[in-house]
Parts: C-alpha cells; sequence; structure tokens
C-alpha cells in the first residue's frame, strides 16, 4: 500500500511542477510579446522621424 501512495503524491506532485511551468513559460511568451510590440513601436516611431526638424535653406 506504501508504493501506491508514494506513486499517487508523486504523480500529484509531478503535475502541480507541470503547471507552474507552463505558467512559467506563458509569462516568458507574453513578455517576449510584449518586449517585440515595444521595439516594433520605436522602429516605426523612428521611421516616421526622419524629417528634419530644421528647415535648410
Amino acid at each position: 500500500m506504501q508504493g501506491a501512495l508514494r506513486r499517487h503524491v508523486t504523480k500529484m506532485e509531478r503535475k502541480e511542477l507541470d503547471t507552474v511551468i507552463a505558467a512559467r513559460k506563458q509569462a516568458d511568451l507574453d513578455a517576449q510579446n510584449a518586449y517585440n510590440a515595444e521595439l516594433e513601436a520605436l522602429l516605426e516611431k523612428g521611421k516616421a522621424a526622419r524629417i528634419p526638424r530644421i528647415a535648410f535653406i
């Protein structure tokens, strides 16, 4: 009976660990997507700002 109980506990611990790992991966993915979106916005802003601020005569 001890063996069955230990296997059940181990299975539950692994399931919990898998959940934690999946949440961390999703958080990393969300952070990467936010970074990429911010980078794209900065690049677009830089492209739009290529017009000289001072008029050359």
